[in-house]
Parts: C-alpha cells; structure tokens; sequence
C-alpha cells in the first residue's frame, strides 16, 4: 500500500479529496493532508509518504517550492501539481523541480482514479526493477520476498504442493498456473572484462538496463516472471505461446537492441539458456538445472545467442588433455622461435577450431592452454624492437586477464589481435596490402549497409579473418565495425531527411533498422539531435 500526502490550502478540496473515492482499492492510502508546503514538509519529516499531490498556488510555500525541497531531501517521492487550467503552463515548469506529473482541478473523479492507477503501477514497476536490477530499496520488502519465493521453486526448496506454489505466487502477482513451464537465465557476457571498461556504475546501469527491458518486454506482456540471481537474471516462462522460439527470437533481439544503445562503440552482448519444458510447476527445478547446464556451452557456442538445452543435450564433450596443451604451446613456441609471427595467427585459428569442434567446456584446462599460448607471446613481445613498451604493457595486462574471458572465441580473438600487433611490429605486414582490404571491406559495407551484415559477413567477403579485420580498421581508420556502419546509415539518413514526404519510420528501414525508435535513438547518440530536429534545420 502507498502512502499519500494531499497539500491543498483550500478547505473545501483538502476534505473532499481523500473521500473522492475508495484510495485503498486501487493500493493507495491517504496518510494525511497539510494546508500548505511548510505543514507539508513538518507531515514527512515524521512520517513515511510515497506520493505528494500538492496544490501549486499556497501561502506561506506553494506548490513549486515544496516540489523543490522534496527533490532535494526525498529523490524517490512522487510529486504531483494540482492545477486550474490558467496554470497549465505553469505547471508544466514544474518538471524542473522533479515534479512527476500534474493534474487539473478541473479532472472528474474518474479522470484522477486512472491517472493513480497508472501511477500505483508505475510504483511497483519501479519497486520491482530495484529488486531484480542490483539497485537497493527502501519499501521494497514484497519484491525481496517474492524473489525468495521465486529462487526456492526453482531450487526445489519447498515443502507444498502444486496448489499451495500457485495460490501463495497470487500473494506475489504472479499467476503460475499454466500448462508449461520453462526457465530461461540471461547472462551479460564477459561481464568482468566489460567492468574493467565502463566501470561499477557502468556495469550497474547496464544490469539495471537488462532488468528494465526483461521487465517492460517479458512481465508486463504477461509471458512470464522475472527474477534476480545473483549476475544472472531468471525468467520463469509461463505463456503458451503458439511459436515460442520465434517469440524469444524476437524478444532477444528487441532487448539487445536497446542495450546496443549504452554505447554505439561497444556491442554488449548476452546469451540466453533455454531449460526443457515442464508441465508441473513441481518440476521447474529439472528446467532449471538444464538452463544452467546449456550456459555451460557458451564457453564453445560462443556468446551472444540463446542456447536451447534439448539441442545440445546429446553433445558428446571431449577432454583436453595435459600432451594436447603442451602440443599447441610447443607449436606456437616453434614458430615464435623461427620469426614467423605471421604463421602464428593461422595456429591460432587451428587450436580454436580444434577447441570448438571438439565442444571442450573445461573452463581450467582452457585456462592452463591460454597462459602457456600468453606467456610465450609475452616473451616475443620483450624480443621486438618496434613499439616494445608498448606491447610488454600489453602482454602485462593479456596476462593478468586472458584466463577471465567466458568463451573460447573471445579469448582466442584477444590472443589474435596480439599476435597481429607483434606481426605489425616485426614487419610481418604491409600497410599497402592492409589498405587494400579495408577499402574492399569498405566497398562491401557500402553497398551493403541497408541489410543486417556483420562484422563476419564482412570478413568473410574480403576473405580474412573477423578478429584481423578489425584490427585493420583501428589500425587504418582508428574506428571499429559498429562506428563505421553507423556512421555510414547516419549519413545515408541524412541525405533521405532532406526528402519531406518520406516518413522517419521509412528512413529507418532504407537505411537498415527495422525499429525506427532505435533509429532515433541511435541517430542523436550520434548527431546530438533526432532525425526530426535534423531536417527541421535544413
């Protein structure tokens, strides 16, 4: 239940309005009134008030100034502005002072339920996102429990029946009877290599992000409950959903869409494991050890896809033994010890295909085979003349962090950029030769850019590979893949822009996004203004 302060200095209105209509059901509970903002501010200094709907016109502090103190001493408080109409504009003022909303006195009773209503689940939106999105909350008890409840069904620590599960999840909003179940955990990858770049607030936005968007695209369409497990966020699928794989592709990329907008130079990727369909609530323990089991294939699937686990529950994975590691490391020592630094990049190749191939999900033997590979590279690095500061450094940090990468081939694409680095610096590459294949690569995207390519697309037309051709548009361009291909649809926008019967939405899709808000978004990130306010200027 929210707590409710009216402030209104007017008699009449300040008795009428808490009897206006039943506050209770809709969730809401009139605390107490004040007749103006210093009586107001004296009401929450002892006692606990979610929601402020305040008159604007007051003696002694009207409206705008309580707004104001109550932004500055209580952030998380709603402040609503009672309004007549000759003060609309006023009142629109009021966003600078923090103010959520306002209202017209003039509003029948019908008019302020629905706009509580909204409000009341706007709060519990807000609760619930603090309690799955790492963010701590005062009051937001309910949503702690209910994340208690969710992780003891899956975990199977409970003592009820099916009926009792369904009837004490109604006490949490969640409506658990269905004719299937299936759990899906979603992990943000390389989420300690990700931190090292943007930082503990950055990695809180971005979680806090993943929360929201699982929650407005997942809860509140009525698929399912969403929940918190530590690094990993937890959907426990309730829909039946007549094509359940199209509907998560879909979500999936809805949702990475929306994270692709933290940052336009950085692609932040995620992977979603998929556990077995259930037909009892009893046994979502089952469908969530095989979600947890599936993400261990990530480490050989790579990232940033949804892993099914009754595709992969017949894989037959192979040991990587002690002779097999010294095997690979001898092989790159060879040819580090001949000066073919060039050669080593296609072994690398080989080992990681070899990795793959053989679906080896040992995490720790992985481990030992990429220090070995590192620390032979390190010593090559302390050998080259060119640049050697540099790439000692570099060796340095590889060293301290290649063993935290999640999945084979993002360890292995570090080691190549590396190897690539010590070739360049050896005098192993031409940059005329390089140049060659960046404007091949550049030809590719330019006549490509209104379809969905990737960075692999690319590469594989100018028929080298992904992790080199990236680093060959650093190197040449000093721009990775995302920042050009942006960079070339922004430009293709602003051109149609200038076209006045064409619509934002139709830009978006000639140019290559089939969301056009995402479009927008993306085209100010990197204009400073929306597609509209661009062609309002031409």
């Amino acid at each position: 239940m929210y707590r409710l302060l009216i402030v209104e200095d007017e008699e009449i209105i300040r008795k009428a309005l808490p009897i206006i209509f039943d506050w209770e059901s809709i969730g809401i509970k009139v605390a107490g009134t004040a007749a103006n903002g210093v009586e107001a501010l004296k009401f929450l200094e002892r006692e606990s008030v979610d929601i402020v709907l305040t008159d604007i016109r007051m003696p002694v502090m009207n409206g705008l100034e309580l707004a104001c103190e109550i932004k500055s001493k209580y952030p998380r408080m709603k402040t609503i502005l009672l309004s007549a109409y000759d003060e609309f504009e006023y009142a629109r003022k009021g966003i600078e002072y923090g103010v959520y909303g306002y209202l017209l006195k003039s509003s029948d009773e019908d008019e302020i339920k629905k706009y509580f209503i909204k409000l009341k689940e706007n709060l519990d939106k807000e609760l619930m996102l603090d309690s799955v999105g790492y963010a701590a909350s005062d009051g937001s008890n309910f949503w702690m429990k209910r994340e208690e409840f969710i992780k003891s069904i899956l975990k199977g620590d409970v003592s009820k029946n099916k009926d009792e599960i369904i009837r004490e999840g109604r006490k949490y909003k969640m409506r658990l009877a269905a004719s299937g179940y299936n759990v899906i955990l979603v992990q943000i990858d390389e989420l300690e290599i990700l931190a090292d770049v943007v930082g503990e607030q950055g990695i809180r936005h971005i979680r806090k992000m993943l929360a929201e968007q699982l929650l407005d695209n997942v809860e509140w369409q009525n698929y399912g409950f969403v929940s918190n497990l530590d690094d990993i966020m937890c959907i426990i699928w309730t829909s039946s959903v007549s094509d359940f794989r199209g509907c998560l592709d879909k979500l999936f990329s809805d949702i990475g869409d929306e994270l692709s907008l933290y940052d336009i130079e950085r692609k932040i990727d995620m992977t979603w494991s998929v556990g077995s369909q259930q037909h009892d609530i009893l046994s979502l323990p089952e469908s969530y050890a095989d979600a947890k089991r599936a993400l261990q294939y990530k480490i050989y699937l790579g990232g940033g896809r949804i892993i099914y686990s009754q595709d992969f529950s017949r894989d037959k994975c192979n040991e990587l033994t002690l002779e097999k590691i010294d095997e690979f490391a001898g092989q790159v020592i060879f040819l580090l010890d001949n000066h073919q630094i060039q050669r080593v990049l296609g072994l690398l190749d080989e080992i990681e295909e070899y990795l793959v191939s053989n679906k080896v999900r040992n995490k720790e033997k992985i481990n030992v085979l990429l220090m070995k590979i590192m620390v032979a590279l390190s010593d090559m690095a302390g050998k080259v003349n060119l640049y050697s500061r540099h790439l000692v450094e570099k060796a340095g940090y590889l060293m301290r962090t290649i063993s935290r990468y999640e999945t084979i081939y993002a360890a292995f694409e570090q080691l190549k950029v590396f190897a690539a680095e010590l070739a360049e610096a050896a005098g192993e590459k031409y940059p005329s030769h390089a140049m060659r294949i960046v404007d091949k690569a550049m030809d590719y995207i330019l006549n490509n850019y209104k379809e969905n390519i990737t960075l692999e697309d690319v590469a594989k037309y100018v028929n080298v590979h992904p992790v080199h051709l990236s680093r060959l548009f650093k190197q040449e361009l000093d721009k990775n893949f995302k920042h050009i291909i942006t960079e070339i649809r922004v430009a293709k926008a602003k051109e149609l822009l200038k076209n006045p019967s064409l619509k934002v939405y139709e830009i978006a899709q000639a140019v290559g996004y089939r969301k056009p808000r995402y479009f927008s978004d993306l085209f100010k990130e990197f204009t400073g203004i929306t597609p509209l306010e661009y062609r309002g200027k031409q």
